[in-house]
């Protein structure tokens, strides 16, 4: 059991996540554009916002392929992979951070578009 464990490289996994968050962050920097930019007053300014939100969503989801396939690499070229009791790593922690991200950024679209409808309304 040992021996197998020796066979995996921690640092290759922990670069895998790293590179997954520094992808998370800038996604979360043009997210935070595209939600400032759903918040203003003009319709085709408000319209980019919209569209960026769904390529920040594409974007993060394709983060979240690229490191579960680099992850499967990784962890296949030992048999530490096959024992859950020795994971390296959370399987499901990406998948919740890019959830999340996504999540706000729906909510933040949702509620300027309530925001605009109120103001298109009175």
């Amino acid at each position: 059991l040992m021996k197998d464990m020796q066979n995996l490289d921690p640092k290759s996994v922990l670069a895998n996540e790293r590179t997954l968050l520094h992808y998370a962050e800038k996604g979360l920097y043009v997210g935070a554009v595209a939600v400032v930019l759903v918040y203003q007053k003009n319709i085709v300014v408000k319209g980019c916002g919209v569209l960026l939100v769904v390529v920040i969503a594409i974007y993060l989801l394709w983060a979240l392929v690229e490191y579960y396939s680099r992850l499967g690499r990784i962890v296949g070229r030992s048999a530490v992979g096959r024992s859950t009791s020795l994971r390296l790593n959370w399987a499901h922690g990406p998948l919740l951070v890019v959830v999340l991200v996504v999540l706000v950024a729906i909510i933040s679209v949702i509620e300027a578009c309530i925001k605009a409808m109120d103001a298109l309304s009175s």
